[in-house]
């Protein structure tokens, strides 16, 4: 199958190079006439194929112990088909039909399916109204209505990887910062002309979320399977856990902007409000006999205790298997979320006329109120408990950001930029239109050899921050962890991450998500590229200032720098004070070629970022603790990248990423207390990646790339206090006396793993 795949891609990059340019700038020509038409249908969209075989190994692996296969293939094809269908002058038919299969297991139906990712009808009145009901994208500010990344700057990120990230990010429909909403959208834009400037006013009534049963132990749809369990979890329940929704969530939204002055005086206010629809609640039916994975077998409690169902098959006879329950039981609340935020700034340069200065400011106030609920006792008269109830509890925050960018352009060609932020967001701050993330840590490659723990996403043995990055698959179909040809392995050979069935594996995505549901992401972030701000700007108890500067020479030399120092609002552990976050480093693209006057590239760049986390003890806890001061957390984050092009479109392309983590014992045991997996003490965490390439490129986002890489993970474990479900299941880290019999583990134990990937992907916008 693998060759099968590789002679398709060929053949079709062979069939791009026979294209000649006359045909090529004919397509061009009636591309753009069809976007000029007024009336008419119009086809574009994307084709991706995309071929992934990793191979994991390790010295340390005992094959006695892990019997699960060291080889992942994956293999699948997606087509975007985007009609524009427009009948008459002011509207407007979008869809988006996307067609996938995948090859991994290709006569399968599962494999394959046909859906409507994107569905939309637009349109206009005059010049000044616009409408759109259905899907669309939108964003205001970062405090508003925004998407952000949720990682770190990645500065200089090389070629071959970028290009895996944005595919992934696309797969997600992810466009820039913009979120994706599903609704009504009005919007109405007036330009007066000179002083009088532009008015802009928007209203949306979008749905985020609807009323859905998921599986509680399916990938799809939880944040952590079986995060809700308390027999798995030996008495831990994860709140956000599940993304099944007892109720549907809603948006109401207004947008008012106004820029005078030649449009170079900026004032905004956006009003939002969020709540869920609790005429929408609904129940269903489960087993009063959870079902639950308890060493890879599906067995069931009955009031918290085990039972087999093969054992013991009358537990099930009675009347009595099912009953009425919450869809998501962690989430039961209604969500009640008020957003009042203005905006002012002004385009310096643009009152002076200059055309090679940039200057302008900008400052953003935004508060929230959200609705919390408490438990409290039902007193009788005479002060005694009768029960209990929930009482509705004010919650309001604030936010603050304010932004300046500078530059200048010189004659000589140079460039010259200056981006500084400066934030003032509280702990109670709180909006998940802007604090949902579009990036959650996953284990992608090889999750079939640790399927019992790939839930824990950061935590689980076999993760790597680069895996997480740069790989997808949009329909996985998982092993069973028994093989047989009776129908055993469908019930016992589960796990307590995902079901054997197809699932998604993505990092990448654009859901809206709860205060729970962002407590737990932050509590499961991979801390190598989510440090000090996983939740954008809008990250809530963050006090602080981020410079950016680049330098830019001839568009063909370029370097940055950034330096960064944020600390938080308030200290959210008894033991420490408030955790402070510096990071700074400095990147450098030179493309050789370009500046020797050649049409082709040649382009090499490298980055080098640190990052501290430092949380100092109080005082309580330093003299409950002697010598102890303080808790630290150090990363480098290492960048290589070259490009060339020694032909018109045949290129070599190349990188390097090395990330290498840091904890001391106070921070590795502080985070052990919150991080769900995270049992056994990380001490030492290094990770390193390289690809190679030879690409065919038609046009920027038009190439065939065959692709080798290696990556490199090796973690030191504090494993004095035992070992956790965070570390393989096949390594033993035991000390043995000369009779065999186990006398206790190894205070430190190093595990190291690779994977070899072969990659080849096809990926065609038109």
């Amino acid at each position: 199958m693998m060759y099968k795949f590789l002679l398709s891609l060929l053949l079709v990059a062979s069939a791009a190079s026979a294209t000649s340019e006359l045909e090529l700038n004919k397509q061009i020509k009636a591309k753009e006439d069809s976007l000029n038409a007024k009336r008419g249908l119009e086809i574009g969209g994307s084709v991706k194929g995309i071929l992934v075989n990793s191979y994991m190994s390790s010295d340390q692996e005992d094959g006695a112990l892990n019997k699960m296969p060291n080889v992942e293939r994956s293999q699948f094809v997606t087509a975007d088909l985007d009609f524009h269908f427009r009948p008459y002058d002011a509207l407007r038919f979008n869809m988006l039909l996307r067609l996938e299969a995948g090859m991994q297991n290709y006569f399968a139906s599962s494999a394959k399916s046909i859906s409507a990712a994107w569905l939309n009808v637009e349109g206009n009145v005059n010049k000044d109204f616009y409408w759109v009901v259905g899907d669309f994208r939108q964003q205001y500010s970062p405090l508003t209505l925004f998407a952000p990344t949720g990682i770190d700057d990645i500065l200089y990120e090389p070629l071959i990887f970028a290009r895996a990230r944005e595919m992934a990010k696309s797969d997600a429909l992810i466009e820039g910062n913009q979120r994706n909403l599903q609704g009504v959208n009005l919007q109405f834009r007036h330009d007066f002309g000179g002083a009088a400037g532009e008015l802009r006013a928007e209203g949306i009534f979008a749905r985020l979320r609807r009323v859905q049963v998921l599986d509680f132990s399916g990938a799809n749809g939880n944040l952590l399977p079986n995060g809700g369990n308390a027999v798995v979890n030996k008495g831990s329940v994860y709140e956000g856990s599940y993304q099944s929704a007892n109720m549907d969530k809603w948006l109401l939204s207004a947008n008012l902007e106004y820029l005078p002055m030649n449009k170079n005086v900026f004032v905004g206010f956006t009003g939002m409000y969020v709540f869920d629809d609790s005429t929408s609640f609904r129940y269903t039916y489960r087993t009063n006999k959870e079902e639950v994975i308890v060493d890879g077998q599906l067995s069931y409690t009955d009031n918290g205790e085990l039972i087999d169902k093969v054992s013991n098959p009358t537990a099930f006879d009675d009347n009595g298997d099912y009953q009425l329950s919450v869809i998501n039981p962690l989430e039961t609340d209604a969500q009640r979320t008020t957003i009042l935020a203005g905006r002012v700034g002004a385009d310096v340069a643009g009152f002076m006329g200059n055309k090679d200065l940039t200057l302008d400011v900008m400052g953003e106030f935004a508060m929230s109120n959200d609705k919390l609920y408490e438990v409290v006792p039902v007193l009788d008269a005479e002060g005694n408990p009768t029960g209990f109830d929930t009482k509705q509890v004010d919650n309001d925050g604030m936010g603050i950001i304010a932004t300046l960018n500078a530059g200048y352009k010189l004659p000589m060609g140079l460039t010259l930029d200056l981006s500084a932020n400066y934030l003032m967001n509280d702990s109670a701050w709180f909006n998940n239109l802007a604090q949902s993330p579009q990036f959650f840590a996953q284990r992608i490659l090889n999750t079939d050899k640790d399927g019992n723990v790939v839930r824990y996403g950061v935590n689980a043995p076999l993760y790597s921050t680069f895996g997480a990055l740069y790989f997808f698959d949009p329909k996985f179909t998982p092993v069973s962890t028994q093989l047989a040809t009776t129908d055993d392995p469908t019930v016992k050979g589960q796990t307590n991450s995902y079901n054997i069935a197809p699932y998604n594996k993505n990092s990448w995505g654009t859901q809206t998500y709860t205060r729970k549901e962002l407590a737990l992401m932050n509590a499961m972030a991979d801390n190598a590229v989510q440090m000090a701000l996983p939740n954008g700007l809008a990250t809530a108890n963050r006090n602080g200032a981020m410079v950016n500067f680049r330098a830019a020479y001839n568009d063909f030399a370029e370097m940055s720098a950034i330096f960064n120092m944020l600390k938080q609002d308030k200290s959210q552990s008894p033991l420490f004070k408030e955790a402070e976050f510096m990071e700074y480093g400095a990147g450098l693209k030179w493309d050789i070629f370009k500046m020797l006057g050649f049409s082709l590239p040649l382009e090499i760049s490298g980055s080098y970022k640190h990052s501290l986390k430092t949380q100092e003890l109080t005082d309580e806890t330093k003299a409950a603790v002697p010598g102890a001061e303080k808790g630290e957390l150090k990363m480098d984050f290492i960048n290589a990248g070259l490009y060339v092009q020694y032909l018109p479109r045949l290129g070599v392309s190349a990188g390097f990423q090395m990330i290498n983590m840091e904890y001391d014992n106070v921070s590795s045991a502080t985070y052990a207390r919150s991080a769900p997996g995270y049992e056994t003490p990380l001490m030492k965490g290094n990770q390193m990646q390289w690809m190679v390439g030879l690409d065919y490129t038609i046009e920027k986002n038009v190439y065939l790339a065959l692709n080798y890489g290696i990556i490199t993970v090796e973690n030191t474990y504090n494993t004095s206090a035992g070992v956790g479900q965070n570390m393989p299941n096949y390594i033993d880290a035991t000390v043995k006396d000369e009779t065999g019999a186990v006398t206790g583990t190894v205070p430190e134990f190093k595990h190291k793993f690779s994977q070899a990937v072969v990659e080849a992907v096809l990926n065609v916008n038109f």
